[in-house]
């Protein structure tokens, strides 16, 4: 199930360390961390994202982004996950 939480951090280095001591204990976990230098002007809605487990996953060996979008339009959600360097052999002209 999926779950949402929102906090008012006072130390986020500590609070970074943590959560990525916490996440240790799944299988998997995606940690996204925001740039916190605004000095290029992007707008960030969150400072950083966590992922851990999953509720479903795709390991295609071909046609990846079609099926990525297609897993995508199925779940209409977040997906954290990779893109492996195997995926170069889809997209390279050899």
């Amino acid at each position: 199930m999926r779950q949402k939480a929102t906090y008012i951090i006072s130390n986020m280095d500590y609070f970074k360390t943590k959560l990525l001591i916490w996440s240790s204990q799944f299988q998997q976990s995606a940690f996204l961390n925001g740039q916190t230098d605004l000095s290029y002007g992007c707008y960030l809605k969150y400072d950083l994202l966590l992922g851990v487990e999953s509720l479903s996953e795709i390991s295609p060996k071909n046609n990846s982004f079609d099926k990525l979008k297609e897993y995508h339009d199925l779940h209409k959600d977040w997906l954290f996950g990779y893109l492996s360097y195997d995926l170069k052999n889809e997209i390279e002209d050899f």
